[in-house]
């Protein structure tokens, strides 16, 4: 007999008939055995409750409290059968005082029938054959009412439907307010504005897979436990009711209403609640992985460690002001969220997506992971990241008293009232007058900055560490007065002409492999960073403080691309720039007194600057012009319609000024002198290509001397290639200049794949503006490129060493394949 055929007749009983005041003896399921046996009492409980099934009332199946069907197995009948199972098919014969219960088999056609009948209080059946004589007489008691009853009542409040099999029923406008539907089977159900309201209606265990429940009436429902998986629950009602460690994965929520309504441990996966009304809702341990909850308000909501958010759809949701530590956020899309104030200590959230995300109010994120993350646009002014912590503030007052270097007896009284009193063996030290200083006592570290309301202290955790961010894409991400002491921040992308890191607070942050191309770090506290292998092209670095950290930990830039980069003004002291790329102006041609400087701001050039022009033999045009780029430190003097040296470039190095020639980029490598008559004579002969290739620089074939600027002396060698299928990266042109006896290598032009208008991938062409560094913002135990110390440089008894030798790396690092620019950026 089919399944499908067999629909819900309605929950019963069978009971033998009693006498005297005995209690009647009932059908009943033994629990611990799932076997039927008899229990005598005075009406039934759920222990004698059947749900019957059938085509009519004249054959049915009987499914116990357990949810299983009967069968008989050995010399019981046992409840343990699926529906898709082979149930016995029952029916019953009226006779005097009630009816005989008839055992047809599971198939009703070829079994044997059988009398089920109580023999010495046991259940048993008997042979049909055998007639009717001791068999017992049953009285049938009628509990629930069946689909059909239920249908033409829709009324049906306070009755046991549990375990009910009702699937693929269409229940809509049916009022199950207050009923036992505990288990039951509605999947497939149409209940379109059913009710189940109150907290008397039990749905713990129901099953509502693929049910359409649109407009239901839920509110206060108990649903524990209950699967409701791909359910249509659109504009439901379900206020206040608990839905703990109840199914919901891939259920349609949008626009219902869940104002308070418990989802502890629930599984709400994929589930789509756009537009529910979700106020004080409870999700502490419910998982919301792939789930869509976008502009969703959940500052209310109940969320612990537990919850989690992976791969969830989270665009424009508010989540200003929780407490989320350590919850999962890996792979959401939270583009447009709010969090600003949060606590995200902890949260996992790799590869997540905080596209225009705003996370400021002083959001904590210690120790959390965001390795691989978008920060696209995001906002994280003022977050703190880094593994120390703001423990009270000074008054502004004290700075006068910090700046003389005196720890005074206001400071130690505030200290003292904080909680941190100071001992006599502390000692002070002025990193940045009016702006950054550092307590060291005995063993605690105490850093003080400047705030817009007081004198921020410092102190280093020890609970937690600092924020992972390696790997994230993050143009135009803002992190001014951020801190990110100690923050992993190694390969990622920040740039855009949005992007800021003002005032933030990046000592020992590791930079490594990082793009900062044309990145805004001026005044910003870089003690002990790491930028090994970074691309800083074009990046403003001016006033950046690049000293060592309290730690003594110095600033790293080994193999970094330093080509354009201004570092006006910074302090490069202990750093170590180990093989970085510095871009080069040609010469320096000749210095010339600092005293020439107050000349130079005035846009005039002195006279013994011009005399050295002469002398040198150096060709400066009549009406010739000076800029001033920076006031005292740097001019360029634009020398006219002059071919062969349109430009010259004058830096004060604070001994004096250096006069140069325009940028020719980065010294690669050398070559033989020898090789000078091929390239006068315009030709990349073998043995030109050759010491270009043993350097890793391969010309290709459309590669030519494309100028010989002075004969014997100055080239320009371009190496583009001419294939329009090709997205070439790397240098394009070289300058190569005699000087002592070599051919010095220098590239001068980069191409770079970076995205286009478009939105395609585009071949850009990129001329290496000149690298702003000089001596007097490094100390002598400052590495130079070439992997000496200043000390040897500035040391010289005669010069023997020259500034672009210490600004040569030995091994420079491969050219970047992508440097953007404020507007046009490198792909993802």
């Amino acid at each position: 007999m089919s399944s499908d055929a067999m629909i819900f007749l309605g929950k019963l009983a069978f009971s033998s008939a009693s006498g005297g005041s005995q209690d009647p003896s009932w059908i009943s399921l033994h629990a611990a055995t799932n076997t039927l046996v008899v229990t005598q009492a005075s009406s039934p409980q759920a222990a004698q409750s059947l749900n019957a099934y059938g085509e009519s009332n004249q054959s049915f199946w009987l499914q116990a409290s357990n949810g299983l069907y009967i069968v008989y197995s050995g010399s019981a009948y046992q409840a343990t059968e699926s529906r898709t199972g082979s149930p016995i098919c029952f029916s019953c014969e009226k006779v005097d005082g009630g009816l005989l219960l008839v055992d047809n088999g599971p198939d009703q056609s070829g079994s044997t029938p059988y009398y089920v009948t109580i023999e010495n209080d046991q259940l048993t059946r008997v042979n049909k054959s055998q007639g009717t004589s001791g068999i017992t007489v049953f009285a049938q008691v009628d509990i629930s009412p069946g689909l059909t009853q239920i249908k033409q009542q829709r009324y049906v409040q306070g009755m046991d439907f549990s375990w009910a099999y009702l699937a693929a029923a269409d229940l809509s406008h049916c009022n199950f307010s207050g009923s036992d539907l505990s288990n039951a089977d509605l999947s497939s159900t149409v209940l379109y504005q059913a009710y189940f309201q109150g907290t008397e209606t039990n749905l713990s265990g129901a099953d509502f897979t693929l049910a359409n429940m649109d407009h239901v009436y839920m509110q206060t429902a108990n649903l524990q436990q209950a699967n409701l998986s791909s359910a249509t629950l659109t504009y439901a009602q379900l206020s206040n009711a608990d839905l703990t460690g109840a199914t919901l994965a891939g259920a349609n929520l949008t626009q219902a209403y869940l104002i308070g309504t418990n989802f502890a441990q629930a599984n709400l996966s994929t589930a789509n609640l756009t537009t529910a009304i979700v106020n004080t809702i409870q999700i502490p341990g419910t998982s919301l992985m792939g789930a869509t909850l976008s502009h969703l308000d959940l500052t209310t909501a109940v969320i612990d460690k537990q919850t989690n958010f992976a791969s969830a759809t989270m665009q424009n949701v508010n989540l200003t002001g929780l407490n989320l530590q350590e919850v999962n956020f890996t792979h959401a899309d939270l583009t447009g969220a709010k969090l600003d104030g949060t606590n995200l200590t902890g949260a996992e959230m790799s590869y997540v997506n905080l596209t225009n995300a705003t996370l400021t109010q002083g959001v904590t994120l210690y120790s959390a992971s965001l390795s691989n993350a978008t920060l696209q646009g995001a906002n994280l002014t003022g977050a703190q990241l880094g593994a120390k912590q703001e423990s009270f503030q000074l008054t502004s007052d004290c700075a006068a008293s910090l700046d003389n270097d005196v720890i005074s007896d206001e400071i130690r009284q505030q200290f003292q009232a904080a909680g941190h009193p100071l001992s006599q063996a502390a000692t002070l030290q002025v990193r940045v007058p009016g702006a950054n200083w550092v307590i060291t006592d005995q063993q605690t570290i105490y850093t003080i900055t400047k705030a817009t309301t007081g004198l921020p202290v410092w102190m280093y955790l020890s609970t937690n560490n600092a924020a992972v961010l390696s790997g994230a894409y993050m143009p135009n991400a803002v992190f001014t007065d951020a801190n990110l002491y100690a923050v992993n921040l190694a390969g990622v992308q920040w740039y855009g002409d949005q992007a800021k890191a003002d005032n933030a607070d990046l000592e020992e942050a590791d930079l490594a492999n990082a793009n900062l191309s044309s990145m805004d770090f001026s005044q910003a506290r870089m003690y002990g960073c790491t930028l090994d292998y970074a691309y800083l092209i074009d990046s403003n670095l001016s006033g950046a403080l690049l000293s060592s950290s309290i730690n003594k930990k110095q600033t790293s830039l080994a193999y970094a691309s330093l080509q354009g980069t201004n570092f006006t003004e910074a302090k490069l002291s202990d750093a170590v720039l180990s093989n970085a790329a510095v871009s080069l102006d040609e010469g320096p041609f000749f210095t010339a007194p600092t005293s020439d400087a107050t000349a130079l701001d005035q846009l005039t050039i002195p006279q013994d600057i011009l005399v050295q022009f002469q002398a040198c033999n150096l060709p400066l045009e009549s009406n010739a012009t000076v800029t001033l780029n920076i006031p005292g430190l740097s001019w360029t003097i634009k020398n006219g319609s002059n071919q062969l040296y349109p430009v010259y470039n004058i830096a004060n190095f604070g001994t004096a000024l250096y006069v140069s020639g325009g940028p020719i980029g980065v010294h690669l490598f050398d070559m033989a002198a020898s090789l000078s008559t091929d390239l006068d004579n315009r030709n990349l002969s073998s043995d030109v290509q050759a010491a270009f290739q043993a350097k890793g620089y391969p010309l290709v074939a459309s590669a030519s001397v494309q100028d010989v600027i002075i004969p014997g002396q100055k080239w320009l060698v371009d190496n583009t290639d001419s294939s329009t299928s090709t997205l070439q990266s790397g240098y394009v042109q070289f300058y190569v200049l005699l000087e002592k006896g070599l051919l010095n290598v220098f590239g001068s032009t980069l191409s770079v794949v970076r995205i286009g208008d478009n939105q395609t991938l585009e071949a850009f062409r990129y001329a290496l503006a000149t690298t702003q560094v000089a001596p007097n913002i490094m100390n002598n135990a400052t590495t130079c490129p070439n992997g000496q110390k200043l000390q040897v440089y500035l040391n010289q008894t005669q010069q023997k060493l020259t500034w672009e030798q210490m600004m040569t790396a030995n091994t420079p690092p491969v050219p970047p394949a992508c440097v953007p620019s404020p507007f046009s950026w490198c792909s993802n």
